[in-house]
């Protein structure tokens, strides 16, 4: 026991040296030590990148980490067939902190951003504090929410996707993200009162475009997509039009 106290203190270590070298502040991680695992959190979210000791082995380990799309799901084990040297381990944290980490960090400052319109900011036309309307969607409007949802997708998987650089991000990772996230759309309009639901059709829309890695270009032809999609909906319609300036920057 002793020896794997030791360990994980070493690895806690390397860690965080990492972390701090990736230009990332450590301030934002914290760190549990549990018998061969060691894992990292993102503070206050449920992102984590666990490291799992196989066996007796010091130097064998096997990745668990979250995923940049809806809800975060945990994905692993990562190798699935073989192990980890240390090294390797260290590659695998700086692709889950640029996938991952980054991109949250970034969709949690534009939501900052737009914040001010759940606290009754000025994003009315002439400054002036929208409604609040929180009785629960029509059927109709659930209808076409869950029709506008398929037309985006199509969209964006054969207008914007092309235009994009997919260095930034595997194409087929890119397609999943979009799928995930207007399905959790469609699912959030079942449930949620028209305010909350504007509230997560704006989430999405900065998430996808952090996830694509859009441009001031794509950004644009992303808002308008959307624009197109939800129509028959003036107060999404109106909030959406509102984000231009803050997506595209």
């Amino acid at each position: 026991m002793q020896t794997e106290n030791k360990f994980q203190a070493r690895n806690k270590f390397v860690i965080k040296d990492f972390i701090e070298k990736s230009q990332f502040d450590s301030s934002l991680f914290e760190y549990k030590s549990q018998r061969q695992q060691f894992t990292i959190y993102v503070k206050n979210t449920e992102l984590r990148f666990a490291i799992i000791q196989s066996g007796n082995s010091f130097s064998s380990f096997e990745v668990h980490q979250t995923k940049y799309s809806p809800g975060y799901p945990l994905k692993g084990p990562i190798p699935p067939n073989r192990n980890f040297t240390l090294d390797q381990v260290l590659q695998q944290l700086q692709s889950w902190l640029n996938t991952c980490v980054r991109p949250y960090l970034e969709e949690l400052r534009l939501t900052e951003e737009w914040n001010e319109f759940e606290n009754f900011g000025s994003w009315g036309k002439n400054n002036e504090p929208r409604t609040i309307d929180t009785s629960p969607l029509t059927s109709q409007e659930i209808e076409h929410i869950d029709r506008a949802a398929e037309e985006i997708k199509q969209r964006i998987i054969n207008e914007l996707i092309p235009k994009i650089d997919n260095n930034f991000r595997p194409l087929e990772e890119k397609i999943d993200f979009v799928n995930q996230s207007l399905e959790y759309l469609k699912q959030a309009s079942i449930r949620q009162n028209k305010f909350d639901f504007t509230g997560t059709a704006l989430h999405v829309v900065i998430s996808i475009g952090i996830n694509c890695g859009v441009d001031t270009d794509t950004g644009k032809l992303l808002l308008e997509i959307f624009k197109e999609a939800f129509d028959k909906l003036p107060l999404l319609l109106d909030v959406v039009t509102d984000l231009l300036p803050i997506i595209i920057g």
